[in-house]
């Protein structure tokens, strides 16, 4: 067998070893995701971002693979609330400031 072949094997029992990690263990991972952030649609997606990062840094056969997904689950689905709370937090410090803004420029105004 060439290496040209080799390589093929390689791929394609590691594809298969994925798409089979990724059967055994999608529905874990979209439900802790969606007991974190209570959206299915936000947690399909957290689920999605999981997999990807997981098959771009490591290997699908590795004995860790489902505890590092489940983890990875619950991390980032708990980085999206927090990023939606400081975002809310940023948009009603920013929606006040344009109140007084527009506040002391009525004031201005009606002075005149």
């Amino acid at each position: 067998m060439n290496l040209g072949a080799r390589r093929m094997t390689a791929v394609g029992s590691e594809d298969e070893a994925f798409e089979a990690l990724f059967i055994a263990e999608y529905g874990r991972v979209v439900g802790i995701a969606n007991r974190v952030l209570a959206d299915p649609h936000e947690a399909e997606d957290v689920a999605q971002e999981v997999f990807i990062d997981f098959h771009r840094l490591h290997s699908a056969t590795a004995e860790y693979a489902p505890a590092w997904l489940h983890r990875a689950a619950a991390h980032a689905s708990l980085n999206r609330l927090r990023g939606a709370r400081r975002r809310q937090k940023r948009e009603a410090a920013q929606a006040l400031e344009e109140s007084d803004h527009s506040a002391s420029e009525s004031d201005r105004s009606e002075l005149c």
